[in-house]
Order: structure tokens, then C-alpha cells, then sequence
């Protein structure tokens, strides 16, 4: 990842949470990952969820971007950690859900929802 100091020391080894690659103008892009100001940086501070350049040879990006151009699959990010004196950024190229995984994904939510629901009504009446 290119980076400067005040963005590079605040970005211990940590889950990417949804941040995604794309490949553009034949170079890749990391969109969505959080990466906070350092406070003890210079006065100088970032954007936090600003996209970054991540630095990747030509066939690894050639390689990308053909995975990505099939249907319905994109790149994204798994993991950060550091390497030496360097930030590495794991990427996949992952299928999103299909409809019917987001179905039963939303059905889990409605259930727990309501069991959350009973757990405070029997909370409030004390238990009886």
C-alpha cells in the first residue's frame, strides 16, 4: 500500500472490514478501508476512508483484472499486516452472496431481533 508516516503507523495488522480493490487505468485502487489519522502525527492528517494505490506488479494486476471482469465476482481485502517496514494487504477475488443467501441471512436477523425483544420484556417484568 503507498502510504505516508502519519498513514502507515496507525494501520497495525487489523481486519480490512469491507474494503474492496478495483483495477483502473492499470493500476489497482483500494475503496472503503478505514485507516484513522495518528494523532502524534505531523499537522498534516489524512482522510480516513479516502481510496489508496496499492503497489502491485503488472502481472499480478493483469491477473486481477481479468478474475474481476468475470460475472459477478470483485476483489477484496482480507487481511493487513505488516512485512518489514511495509504494509501488506491481502486480497481474493470472492463471489458476492446470491439471493437466496441473502434471504436467509435476513430471516437469522428478523429471529434474533424478536428473541432480543422477549429477553427484554422478560428483563423488565422481573424475571416472572
Amino acid at each position: 500500500m503507498k502510504g505516508h508516516g502519519g498513514q502507515v503507523d496507525p494501520c497495525r495488522p487489523h481486519q480490512p472490514g469491507d474494503a474492496f480493490a478495483r483495477i483502473e487505468r492499470g493500476q489497482c485502487f483500494l475503496y472503503g478501508c478505514d485507516i484513522r489519522p495518528y494523532e502524534k502525527a505531523s499537522h498534516e492528517q489524512h482522510e480516513a476512508r479516502r481510496s489508496r494505490r496499492l503497489l502491485l506488479h503488472k502481472n499480478e494486476i493483469l491477473k486481477l483484472y481479468a478474475a474481476s471482469q468475470q460475472k459477478s465476482l470483485t476483489i477484496i481485502a482480507l487481511r493487513a499486516y505488516w512485512k518489514e517496514r511495509r504494509v501488506k494487504i491481502e486480497l481474493a477475488v470472492g463471489k458476492g452472496k446470491t439471493q437466496g443467501d441473502q434471504r436467509q441471512d435476513l430471516k437469522k436477523k428478523v429471529e434474533n431481533r424478536e428473541a432480543q425483544r422477549e429477553m427484554a420484556r422478560f428483563n423488565e417484568r422481573g424475571g416472572k
